[in-house]
């Protein structure tokens, strides 16, 4: 079985590898929802199927959690919380994964400098709600939090199941921080550290740096197209594909 693995597209549109057997997004079709809806639409007339998760800028102008019901309610072969997808005899696990700010890796300390750092510096926490209609407000670190404990708690229930495929688009893990950026302040929130042991494969986004690596015996992949000023130059790879063993077809996705 062949995947098609990309992400952080934000706003090129994009064409299905005609060698793969399911297309592969870890989020950031652009600002806001019609770039998921795109890319979905794109696979469809494509005759592909795909599975996605969201980026931190899909949800701009959006709620952080209607968003996820209103596209899954519409069809979407989306990855949340509570939420797995089977393909090919694969199964398929994540979400936006967020991020805990390094919660549990840094001191009490550093842990508030970083989400001090993250509110006033990070977009996302201008552009994105969440609340109820009535209550609704712009989103905070510890919304990001909350959601992280969620998603990564029901990724954990898959460590060590065979066959099982992580997409998130927070990376998971420092291997992934871009050499420019390796002593930059807001890495804690950028990049996660997580415990991969038990896990085969983790595929995400959001660094704009081309990662293929190993950590803990788990494969992490990330191939992103980026912005316009960084085409050519962050290795990404157009139509890449994971070949993965043939195993009994059976499409859920």
């Amino acid at each position: 079985m062949k995947l098609h693995i990309l992400s952080d597209t934000h706003g090129q549109p994009v064409i299905p590898h005609p060698a793969a057997d399911l297309i592969v997004h870890t989020g950031d079709f652009g600002n806001g929802r019609r770039g998921a809806e795109a890319f979905q639409a794109a696979c469809e007339r494509a005759g592909k199927p795909c599975v996605f998760v969201l980026g931190n800028h899909d949800f701009y102008g959006e709620n952080i959690d209607d968003l996820p019901r209103e596209l899954i309610a519409a069809g979407a072969p989306l990855l949340t919380e509570n939420r797995s997808l089977e393909f090919g005899g694969y199964t398929f696990v994540g979400g936006t994964l967020w991020s805990n700010f390094r919660q549990h890796c840094d001191g009490k300390k550093q842990f508030r400098e970083n989400i001090a750092l993250a509110r006033n510096s990070i977009a996302d926490f201008f552009y994105i709600a969440t609340g109820t209609p009535l209550r609704e407000r712009r989103a905070e670190p510890e919304d990001y939090i909350e959601r992280f404990n969620a998603q990564l708690g029901f990724i954990e229930q898959f460590r060590h199941r065979p066959r099982t495929i992580v997409l998130t688009h927070f990376p998971p893990h420092p291997a992934c921080i871009a050499p420019p950026y390796a002593d930059s302040p807001l890495n804690p929130y950028f990049i996660n550290q997580i415990d991969l042991a038990g896990f085969d494969y983790w595929i995400a986004g959001h660094t704009h740096h081309a990662v293929d690596t190993i950590q803990d015996d788990c494969r992490i992949i990330i191939n992103p197209l980026g912005y316009h000023n960084e085409y050519g130059q962050n290795g990404y790879r157009d139509g890449l594909l994971l070949e993965l063993p043939d195993l009994q077809i059976t499409n859920a996705v």
